[in-house]
């Protein structure tokens, strides 16, 4: 017999994705989230459930010296309506992939600038969306705090803690956390510790909340997550605004920098 799925709204979820860590090229010379979501069981956008969150983790290189990047960004983007955004990027993949562009996905530092575009312009049209943004300047991390089942907890849950606290929704009754697959498995550690650490500190207890760490082709949101970070990461690391223009009206609160009133660089 087949299995019989109840695809009625039942409850308000959010859903969160978290987005795995990307490592942008590294250069010779480096430069030094209000919220529209629906009620009733619809995605309030990555990571939170009533259902849907997406959350973009993190962007920089990881090497703690002048040759690597300055900063490092985690960027969470949250839904409760999911389906069309995500749809819509689905549509537009199966269009680019009809004219002989081979994408198993969109990925920011990966696609043709006039592909990036298209993107950007079908993230923009959508409204049931937003984003929040934590900056950490690399040279400001103590030494002790570098490794990563200190870094995570510390850095990557304050953006989760940041929506949880100001964007959740009354009555949301689940959270959907979802992050890209992470290749080293201490960091996997770490993230799921971030990730489960924030949502049973900061969630009401009768908030249910399920992490899921999936390959970023096979959730359009987290390729939603992507894109910002990848954005906020550009505006940061090398003063370039463009994209972040374009997608700025879905930022619900500016970013936060995490240590902007840190005074000593250790590098």
């Amino acid at each position: 017999m087949p299995l019989e799925i109840d695809t009625r709204d039942r409850g308000q979820v959010l859903y969160l994705c978290p987005d795995s860590e990307k490592v942008p090229p590294r250069r010779k010379d480096p430069k030094g989230v209000g919220r529209k979501a629906r009620r009733g069981g619809h995605f309030l956008g990555p990571p939170a459930c009533r259902p849907c969150t997406s959350i973009s983790t993190s962007r920089g290189t990881s090497p703690y010296k002048p040759s690597g990047s300055r900063y490092y960004v985690f960027t969470a983007a949250w839904t409760y309506d999911p389906a069309p955004l995500g749809g819509a990027l689905t549509v537009l993949r199966f269009a680019l992939l009809k004219q002989g562009h081979d994408l198993h996905r969109f990925h920011a530092t990966e696609v043709k600038q006039v592909n990036r575009d298209t993107v950007v312009a079908a993230l923009a049209r959508h409204e049931t969306w937003r984003f929040a943004t934590v900056v950490i300047e690399k040279a400001k991390v103590y030494p002790d705090l570098r490794v990563p089942h200190r870094f995570y907890p510390e850095f990557a849950s304050s953006v989760l803690k940041h929506v949880f606290r100001r964007h959740l929704a009354p009555g949301t009754d689940t959270v959907l956390v979802f992050t890209d697959t992470l290749p080293m498995h201490v960091r996997r550690e770490a993230a799921e510790k971030a990730i489960k650490t924030a949502c049973r500190h900061e969630l009401p207890k009768a908030t249910r909340f399920e992490p899921y760490h999936h390959p970023s082709a096979s959730n359009p949101w987290l390729q939603v997550a992507d894109y910002y970070s990848w954005a906020v990461f550009k505006k940061w690391e090398q003063g370039d605004t463009r994209t972040y223009d374009l997608l700025s009206h879905r930022l619900a609160d500016p970013e936060l920098d995490a240590l902007r009133h840190g005074l000593i660089l250790h590098y």
